[in-house]
C-alpha cells in the first residue's frame, strides 16, 4: 500500500490546464448532475426502447448538460459562480497577488 501511494505521489504529482479546468467543475456538476439525471430519466423511462440504449442516453444527456450548463451559464457570470461555490474572477485575482511584498 505505502509502494502504490509512493509510486503515486511520485509520478501523479503534476498540473495542466485540463486538470485546473476540470477541477474546478467538479462541485458545479456535482450540485447538477443528481436534478438533470432524474429528469432526463423520468422523460427516458416510458420509451420503449432496450434499457442499454437508455443507459447510454442517460449518461450522454447527464454529462452534456452538466458541462453546457457549468460552461454557459456558471463559469461565465460572477453570482452563478458564487452561488455554485467558485471564486470571483476577482478573488482569483486577489489570491494570485501576495498581500505583503518584500
Amino acid at each position: 500500500m505505502l509502494a502504490i501511494f509512493g509510486n503515486g505521489y511520485r509520478y501523479l504529482r503534476f498540473n495542466n490546464r485540463f486538470l485546473a479546468y476540470t477541477n474546478e467543475a467538479v462541485y458545479p456538476f456535482y450540485i447538477l448532475h443528481q436534478t438533470i439525471t432524474v429528469s432526463a430519466g423520468y422523460y427516458l423511462a416510458p420509451l420503449l426502447m432496450a434499457w442499454p440504449l437508455k443507459f447510454l442516453l442517460l449518461v450522454g444527456i447527464t454529462f452534456g448538460g452538466c458541462w453546457l450548463l457549468y460552461e454557459l451559464i456558471i463559469r461565465r457570470f460572477p453570482l452563478t459562480r458564487l452561488l455554485f461555490g467558485m471564486k470571483t474572477h476577482i478573488r482569483q485575482q486577489m489570491d494570485k497577488k501576495p498581500i505583503i511584498q518584500t
